[in-house]
């Protein structure tokens, strides 16, 4: 199988989980000659991918992926499911519920990196790897007093710094999933207006977390490249009138860097945040039977590759 992620040209922990922690788990199954496409962790299942990346390849393995909104596949003879990551997800795509085994990112479980024996002193903040275009996260973390950890560094790097850590607010969703299952308490955020409420409320709801998401003010410290901020205005007015999918209405846009102020509202927002942490974590029950699930599907797998049913 050939492990597919959601942007290879780009650095963000999500998506480099895969060419990380799948030939780890199951090195007997990877090839790049079988003509299979895995499927693994992201919100990889878009209409978009199946119909130009994944037109012509013959056989696919889903396995923990998620959907996003109506950008939604037609899942043909070609797809084994083992399962999706959400509720969500599922009913999208017309599959039953006991499709549902969760992110496959809990798999770390499996591996010594997934265990920590006792939480850390810092608070960490993980933006979303596109929130780093437009904050230096750095100096505003150090002004917050939180621990920076940017989701754009190797997986080795992004667990040992959220393993130094006794909260993490952030507002990647692997950020808050690495952070639960290594039994950190975390808070989300919502930051930029194009933020992915859809697939956060997905995977939540598969760990029965009664999810919060607290606002933080958007901030332009660094603008978009010019010809980027009008394009995406363009798709913003595009969408007022019906053309487009609806997270174009989202999209960010600025032709000037926000005033200073600006930035210290936002300082002192994460300030509030630290002081007065609403955190989640979901129970340790939950996250034992979604690493169940997931074991379960995988030695499915294994057995299926094995036994050469696809």
């Amino acid at each position: 199988m050939k492990i597919d992620k959601h942007s290879p040209e780009k650095m963000n922990f999500g998506d480099d989980l895969n060419n990380w922690l799948w030939p780890k788990l199951i090195p007997e199954c990877l090839s790049e000659e079988d003509g299979i496409h895995f499927l693994g962790i992201g919100t990889l299942l878009k209409a978009r991918r199946f119909e130009t990346k994944l037109a012509l390849t013959p056989r696919i393995v889903i396995f923990s992926s998620g959907s996003w909104g109506v950008d939604l596949p037609v899942l043909d003879s070609r797809c084994r499911v083992y399962g999706v990551r959400g509720p969500r997800t599922a009913r999208g795509l017309g599959l039953s519920p006991d499709k549902v085994i969760g992110d496959g990112a809990y798999l770390l479980k499996n591996l010594p990196e997934g265990h920590i024996e006792e939480l850390g002193t810092d608070v960490g903040f993980v933006p979303h790897h596109g929130s780093e275009r437009y904050v230096d996260w750095q100096s505003v973390c150090d002004a917050a007093g939180l621990r920076f950890i940017s989701p754009r560094q190797s997986v080795e790097s992004f667990l040992d710094s959220i393993s130094h850590c006794k909260a993490v607010i952030t507002e990647a969703m692997h950020g808050a999933i690495t952070s639960d299952l290594l039994r950190i308490p975390w808070v989300a955020v919502r930051f930029a207006p194009n933020f992915a409420d859809e697939k956060w409320f997905d995977w939540a709801e598969s760990m029965s977390i009664n999810l919060k998401i607290q606002p933080l003010p958007m901030v332009y410290q660094q603008t978009p490249p010019v010809w980027k901020s009008m394009e995406n205005r363009g798709k913003r007015g595009l969408n007022k009138i019906g053309i487009g999918p609806e997270k174009w209405a989202r999209l960010p846009y600025a032709l000037r860097a926000s005033p200073s102020k600006q930035r210290d509202h936002l300082i002192e927002s994460l300030k509030s945040l630290v002081e007065h942490r609403d955190e989640q974590l979901s129970s340790d029950t939950a996250l034992a039977q979604t690493v169940e699930r997931l074991n379960s599907a995988l030695e499915k797998l294994r057995e299926d590759y094995r036994e050469k049913r696809f």
